[in-house]
C-alpha cells in the first residue's frame, strides 16, 4: 500500500469536511494510505503572504518540516495549501539565508526544514502515482453519459513544472473520463473564481463566479471543480447563485 503524509488544511475540518471524507475513502479504495500530519497549523492561505511574508513562509515551512519527519511525500487536497507549500519549499531552496532564519524559529518545536520531500495536490497524486487504468478498474458506479465541465481554477497550475501544460491542461478531463463521465470543452476552466475577493469585494467575487458557472452550464449537466478544495471558493459558489 502506498503511503503519503496528508495535510488537510483548515477548511477540510469544518466547511469542506465532505471533501476530506471523500479524499480518505477514495484513496483507501485505491490502495493508498493518507497519514495526517500531527500538530499541523494553518498554511496562511493566499492572503497572509501579502500581510506578513516572513511569518507566512514560517507557518508553511513548519508543516513541511513536520512532513519531513514522517519520511513521506506530502499530499494536500486544498489548492491554496498546495500552492503555498510548493512555493515555500521552492523559495527556501533558492534562498538559504531565509531558510536559515526560518529554521532558527523552527528550533523551538525541534523542527528543521531541508526541502527533501515531494509536494503534490491530491489530484496530481491520483494521476501520477495511481494512474488512470488503476482508477478505471476500481470504478463501481460509472458516470456514463454525464456531461461534465472540468474547472481547475487558478491555484493548482500556479506552480509551473517542467513540461506541464498550463494553458490547456487535460489531466482533470482524463480523470473524469476514467470514472465514466464525458468532459466537455470549457474555455474558462483555468480562470480565477474570485474566491480571495469574497471578503474585500463580495460583488466582484460573485460576479466572477457567475461568469464561470454561466458558461459551464451551457453544455454540461454539472461542473466538477477543484473549487471545493478552496474555502473561499466553496463559500462564493453557492452564494453566487442566490
Amino acid at each position: 500500500m502506498k503511503e503519503f503524509a496528508y495535510f488537510p488544511g483548515c477548511s477540510l475540518e469544518k466547511l469542506a469536511v465532505s471533501y476530506h471524507t471523500s479524499a480518505l475513502e477514495t484513496t483507501k479504495k485505491l490502495g493508498v494510505k493518507l497519514k495526517e500530519l500531527e500538530d499541523w497549523n494553518c498554511c496562511g492561505s493566499t492572503t497572509y503572504f501579502h500581510i506578513d511574508e516572513l511569518l507566512a513562509y514560517t507557518l508553511t515551512a513548519r508543516n513541511l518540516a513536520i512532513a519531513e519527519k514522517t519520511g513521506l511525500d506530502v499530499v494536500a487536497p486544498c489548492s491554496a495549501c498546495y500552492r503555498n507549500m510548493y512555493f515555500t519549499a521552492a523559495h527556501l531552496k533558492k534562498d538559504p539565508d531565509l531558510a536559515e532564519h526560518i529554521n532558527y524559529a523552527l528550533e523551538e518545536d525541534n523542527l528543521n526544514f531541508s526541502g527533501n520531500i515531494k509536494i503534490q495536490h491530491l489530484l496530481e497524486m491520483y494521476v501520477q502515482d495511481i494512474g488512470m487504468e488503476e482508477i478505471k478498474s476500481k470504478v463501481t458506479n460509472p458516470l456514463d453519459g454525464m456531461k461534465v465541465a472540468p474547472y481547475y481554477g487558478c491555484q493548482i497550475l500556479r506552480p509551473r513544472k517542467d513540461h506541464e501544460e498550463v494553458e490547456n491542461p487535460r489531466f482533470f478531463e482524463d480523470l473524469l473520463s476514467a470514472i465514466g463521465a464525458t468532459p466537455i470543452e470549457y474555455a474558462l476552466k483555468t480562470r480565477c473564481c474570485g474566491g480571495s475577493l469574497i471578503i474585500s469585494s463580495r460583488t466582484a467575487a460573485l460576479s466572477m463566479v457567475r461568469r464561470d458557472m454561466g458558461l459551464s452550464t451551457n453544455e454540461s449537466e454539472i461542473i466538477s471543480t477543484l473549487l471545493l478544495s478552496r474555502p473561499s471558493g466553496r463559500i462564493s459558489t453557492p452564494n453566487s447563485l442566490r
